[in-house]
């Protein structure tokens, strides 16, 4: 027996798990690109949204803002406006 064929052999062991190891990882990595591939869209189209809302949201801090001074006590009568805009 050669003093170098238990670490071969070791090695060869070592070697033929860790190549299961990355076919299973070859297989997770491909169904996660799938899931991504899928969700995408969906998170691009979040994206807009939450951006459209965060301009109608400044525009209404704004328009809050502007108006805050009216108040002056507690006697002022304040109508609601109807020109906002509704999502």
């Amino acid at each position: 027996m050669n003093i170098e064929e238990p670490k071969t052999s070791a090695l060869q062991i070592l070697t033929s798990s860790h190549s299961t190891q990355i076919s299973s990882n070859d297989n997770d990595i491909t169904a996660l690109q799938g899931r991504l591939n899928i969700e995408e869209p969906k998170t691009t189209a979040l994206q807009i949204l939450t951006s459209s809302h965060s301009t109608d949201i400044a525009t209404n801090t704004t328009a809050i803002l502007t108006k805050q001074n009216t108040i002056t006590d507690e006697s002022l009568s304040i109508n609601r406006q109807t020109d906002y805009k509704q999502h």
